[in-house]
């Protein structure tokens, strides 16, 4: 079965920004990243099966809006 990041860990956890995008980001243990577009932050597992798995994630999302440019 094909994971959603082939060269990524399997059951790594990933994100995704907005409902219509494949572009996942690799989180793993932490990461820090920029949005590129607007959406809604989906999480999950990088694993192409996952009717078999049992566990769960405890995720802790800041969101810090970029500075305007102008006053």
């Amino acid at each position: 079965t094909e994971k959603l990041m082939r060269d990524e860990p399997t059951g790594a956890l990933i994100a995704v920004v907005g409902d219509d995008n494949d572009e996942f980001i690799f989180i793993g243990a932490g990461r820090e990243f920029f949005a590129t577009r607007d959406g809604r932050l989906f999480l999950g597992v990088n694993e192409g099966k996952l009717d078999d798995n049992t566990g769960t994630y405890d995720a802790l999302i800041e969101v810090e809006p970029l500075a305007s440019g102008g006053d």
